[in-house]
């Protein structure tokens, strides 16, 4: 399938023509045989996986491995069907993080179940595995139970790319003259060959995931 765009009429005509003499119970195969039209399989295979009855792993696999393949663009309604899973760890099972969009959601995904379940989150094997650094990202155990809390919800907020309702209850039991800023802490670091960078997001969050990118700060 890598070479599908290579191919002319004829030579997709007799792929089709092979998948529907030799059925294989592929995900693929199940895709072919529910369209007469050959210029209509790639948007069958991207869309398709979320209305079969057969929806297990392999199958979510092989559609995410076919859709690289054939560089089917992901557009909203995509990300529409995937807002309709309501497992948040099945939905890391659609996202490659290696496009844009991908990324945006996959950031925004994570930041609004960090706010709802962050002991789920954290013991997300699936995070684990496909994206390590994420999950680093997430760890608060190096502190206490209230800067926990904190750093919880502005890792959320800041992933998510929104604002909290409530800025008393997400300053909390915390004294934020107690802790020093930031510049005269790293400033006891800072040599001639330091250099600094600080990254922000400028932006609330947008229904458009195509507009704008969550960012971690650094």
């Amino acid at each position: 399938m890598s070479k599908w765009d290579h191919y002319s009429v004829g030579q997709k005509q007799l792929v089709v023509l092979w998948y529907r003499l030799h059925p294989d119970g592929t995900y693929l195969c199940n895709c072919i045989s529910r369209t007469n039209k050959i210029d209509d399989i790639p948007s069958v295979v991207l869309y398709h996986i979320f209305s079969c009855g057969n929806r297990t792993t392999s199958w979510i696999q092989e559609s995410q491995q076919i859709t690289k393949l054939l560089q089917i663009p992901k557009g909203e309604r995509f990300y529409q069907f995937l807002d309709s899973i309501p497992n948040y760890e099945e939905r890391l099972m659609y996202l490659s993080g290696k496009t844009k969009n991908d990324r945006i959601y996959l950031l925004r995904l994570i930041g609004r179940w960090l706010r709802e379940d962050p002991e789920q989150l954290r013991g997300c094997e699936v995070l684990r595995d496909l994206y390590p650094e994420l999950d680093a990202y997430l760890d608060s155990s190096a502190y206490d139970e209230e800067l926990g809390r904190y750093f919880t919800l502005y890792k959320a907020h800041k992933l998510e790319n929104s604002l909290p309702a409530d800025e008393e209850m997400y300053f909390a039991g915390i004294d934020v003259d107690a802790y020093e800023l930031r510049y005269p802490l790293l400033s006891d670091a800072i040599t001639e060959d330091t250099i600094l960078k600080r990254f922000h997001g400028t932006k609330r969050a947008s229904t458009n995931v195509h507009e704008n990118e969550g960012q971690y700060d650094k």
